[in-house]
């Protein structure tokens, strides 16, 4: 990602999600929110942590509606900014990872990435399952998008376009990666994730706890935001979000369900966020294909 400065905010939690991916930042511009690589997802070494819950998480004022719409706003004005994620999966038919990279230059010029799950038809074969990466590429006037599984297609005008943002709360394990920038065009994510799980009632837990940590002479913030279904009460869910409380965008995301090692689905999604010091990013990032597959 051609940057100018790359500011990370790191997300440390203690259910063992996979931590940022700092590689390819650049080391001389170190932020407060920098963590080395050594450090990426473990618990910073002689941090202070604030007294508080396991790892310094207690409960928070903040309500979940007020956190998720607080997230969903800043995303939607992420113009300028660009992120490096990773996103591991782990379920009955395929454990892998993902790396992607999304450029915001503003609304309708954008280049965003994600894993998504699929299904192919193999000629002879009947069908295969899999993830394919996904690019929703917008040039300013159109949007599209575009995949090894798929081709390019779905072509419309951006002005007037959505990205999904939403789905089922039961599958919201394997379909959240696709949903987060979301904002870019008006989505609200977070914001849906937490009505659905109000919505469903019965065994579902809505919480949001914070906690505050220093590091190399700063005091970082945090919120999470944990949706979670109670044994007895349908197939097991746990989704929980970590989100920096100075930006308010999310830095790592654990999701996983079911009961057995056969049904069992666990997702983990880490970001790094940088800022394009001219808000500008290379041009060839925006540029569609001639062709469109129907």
């Amino acid at each position: 990602m051609n940057v100018n400065r790359f500011l990370l905010v790191a997300g440390v939690i203690g259910l063992g999600c996979t931590g940022i991916a700092a590689s390819s930042v650049q080391q001389k511009q170190h932020s407060p929110f920098y963590l080395p690589p050594q450090r990426a997802g473990a618990q910073p070494g002689g941090a202070n942590l604030i007294p508080g819950a396991a790892l310094g998480w207690k409960p928070s004022s903040q309500t979940a509606e007020a956190l998720a719409a607080q997230t969903d706003k800043a995303l939607s004005w992420a113009s300028g900014w660009g992120s490096l994620t990773s996103t591991n999966f782990k379920d009955g038919f395929l454990n892998g990872r993902s790396r992607c990279k999304s450029e915001i230059e503003s609304p309708t010029k954008f280049h965003i990435e994600y894993p998504t799950a699929t299904t192919e038809t193999v000629s002879g074969n009947g069908t295969r399952k899999g993830y394919t990466r996904v690019t929703a590429l917008a040039d300013g006037r159109r949007l599209g998008f575009v995949s090894v599984a798929y081709g390019f297609r779905d072509v419309q005008p951006v002005a007037s376009a959505k990205l999904a943002d939403s789905c089922p709360i039961g599958e919201w394990v394997r379909e959240y990666p696709k949903f987060i920038l979301s904002p870019v065009r008006g989505g609200k994510p977070f914001e849906k994730l937490v009505a659905l799980a109000r919505k469903v009632g019965a065994g579902l837990k809505v919480s949001v706890d914070e906690r505050s940590f220093e590091y190399r002479g700063q005091i970082l913030h945090q919120r999470r935001l944990t949706v979670e279904r109670k044994k007895g009460y349908g197939t097991p869910l746990h989704i929980q979000i970590v989100i920096d409380a100075s930006l308010y965008f999310p830095v790592t995301i654990e999701a996983k369900s079911g009961s057995t090692k056969k049904d069992q689905v666990l997702t983990s999604w880490s970001g790094s966020w940088g800022r394009s010091k001219s808000g500008k990013f290379p041009p060839d990032d925006f540029v569609l294909p001639q062709v469109a597959r129907k």
